[in-house]
């Protein structure tokens, strides 16, 4: 867990409903605070170092980022909760990641090896699939934005970099940091998703290493090595070496996308075009991604050729490489694995192991994973000989549940609760309500079984007035809604005075 600093004298006690109990530190925005809400968990707030503009235009552009990013799904990364753009103080609020960052993992125990460096790019690619489903770009992927938590690797701060473009350009500054920038970036061409891509296969080297690619050096040295240089990939090796360079390539056209990026770290030979199937790949690189029980680099090395080849279940929970015996090949297929569902609430992919070697399965080949959108159970089915195997794996289908306890408030009543509930497979809900009514939350993600509780609050005219609002929860593909009834304040008999 990384140390919390006290509050100084200069720091705010409180940010609207957040009351701030200290600091986890600065990076280039601004200041981050641990925080509690009136209700739930601890959450980081990240205090912008930024002087909005009093005509609201760039208030609005602020807050048009913050909503992009609440929508990117929780998958290995730290989801964006709220935000405030209102005050002189504009903050973002964050899931709090109890873990240091990459970049002081690194420093403090070395390079990472094995299994622990597979599962950092599985878990840093499953990120980066579900924040570009959101039409976000991150523009700033880095060591110290990922954060090693105690269920794997959590990407942060996505979309802050584009929050911040305005008034980067206005005092000269550049965006993103320069030991991690694409070569388009540094020059000041187009920036894509392709510049998160080659920050991953930079953030890869560097946690190999300890050191990036292009090493530390001004930012003019590093912008000549950067367009113009070969990266150095030094301990890398195999089949992860191939993919960080191929990232890594100057040409953003020719790196692989993230969602192909995380197929074949999980040993996929194609994307999923379904949307359900693409939650099935999310979930399993975020089960692929969970540590195995070690609070290090692990002990013994494994190649990263293994990546596709030798991966094995080290428990029900998580995963981990083996290397191969020397006689024979193992090749093994993630499959979906009711075990690991119901003990990660949700997260509906597993991995099993299926060797495949000569004595015991006459198949050659590669192995194809197809996912379909049915409910049944995950079949294999049996090729003919000398074709590859393939296997289907029916989709899980995500469903929200939405339940309104005392939505009629009568004629004193002023708030109500709705509880919803996912289930099936993770999902993405968000809420809207006119007014005179508000909500306490708008948005979020929901893993199979986990509950969120919306206050819904009626601010109302005087003297109050009868009224009937509808309140819209979407998610899991429907909507559903909630009427909230009102009535007036009773009529005073003047007679009775």
């Amino acid at each position: 867990m990384p140390d919390t600093e006290p509050l100084r004298p200069d720091d705010p006690a409180r940010l609207g409903p957040y009351t701030l109990t200290g600091r986890l530190g600065r990076g280039g925005y601004g200041v981050v605070y641990l925080a509690e809400p009136p209700h739930g968990e601890r959450v980081a707030i990240k205090l912008l170092q930024t002087a909005l503009a009093e005509t609201g235009g760039e208030r609005e552009r602020f807050a048009r980022e913050a909503a992009a990013a609440k929508q990117v799904a929780r998958f290995c990364t730290a989801q964006v909760l709220d935000a405030d753009f209102a005050g002189d103080r504009p903050y973002i609020v964050s899931e709090y990641v109890p873990g240091p960052s990459l970049q002081d993992l690194v420093a403090e125990r070395g390079p990472l090896e094995g299994g622990a460096l597979d599962r950092l790019a599985i878990g840093t690619a499953t990120a980066l699939v579900a924040i570009h489903q959101a039409g976000v770009v991150h523009r700033d992927f880095k060591p110290p934005n990922v954060l090693m938590g105690p269920d794997g690797p959590r990407v942060i701060d996505f979309g802050i970099a584009r929050m911040m473009d305005r008034s980067a350009t206005l005092t000269g500054h550049m965006l993103g940091t320069p030991a991690y920038m694409a070569p388009e970036q540094v020059s000041g061409g187009r920036v894509t998703p392709a510049v998160d891509v080659f920050a991953w296969g930079a953030t890869l080297v560097f946690a190999a290493n300890g050191m990036p690619p292009f090493g530390r050096d001004s930012i003019a040295v590093l912008a000549h090595r950067i367009i113009h240089e070969p990266p150095e990939l030094g301990a890398l090796t195999g089949s992860l070496r191939a993919l960080v360079a191929e990232c890594l390539d100057k040409d953003p056209a020719r790196r692989p996308d993230a969602s192909m990026l995380l197929m074949r770290l999980l040993g996929h030979t194609t994307v999923p075009v379904e949307r359900q199937a693409q939650t099935a790949i999310l979930a399993e690189g975020v089960t692929a991604a969970v540590p195995s029980g070690r609070t290090g680099p692990p002990t013994r090395p494994v190649t990263p050729a293994g990546l596709a080849e030798t991966r094995a279940v080290d428990a029900p929970l998580t995963a981990a490489t083996v290397p191969p015996p020397k006689k024979s090949r193992n090749v093994f297929l993630a499959v979906a694995g009711l075990a690991a569902a119901l003990a990660l609430a949700g997260t509906v992919i597993a991995l099993a192991a299926l060797r495949d070697d000569k004595k015991q399965n006459p198949v050659p080949g590669p192995t194809t994973t197809v996912y379909t959108s049915g409910t049944t159970a995950a079949s294999q089915a049996v090729p003919p000989r000398g074709s590859s195997p393939r296997t289907e794996h029916q989709a899980p289908q995500p469903t929200l549940t939405v339940t309104a306890s005392d939505c009629d408030l009568g004629t004193t009543g002023t708030t109500c609760t709705v509880t919803l509930t996912g289930g099936g497979a993770p999902l993405h809900w968000t809420a809207s309500v006119g007014e005179p009514l508000s909500l306490s939350v708008t948005s979020g993600s929901l893993d199979p079984g986990e509950t969120v509780t919306v206050t819904v609050t009626l601010h109302p005219a005087t003297p109050r007035a009868d009224g009937a609002v509808t309140v819209t929860f979407t998610g899991g593909g429907r909507t559903h809604t909630v009427r909230v009834t009102w009535e007036g304040e009773p009529a005073v008999d003047p007679s009775s005075s």
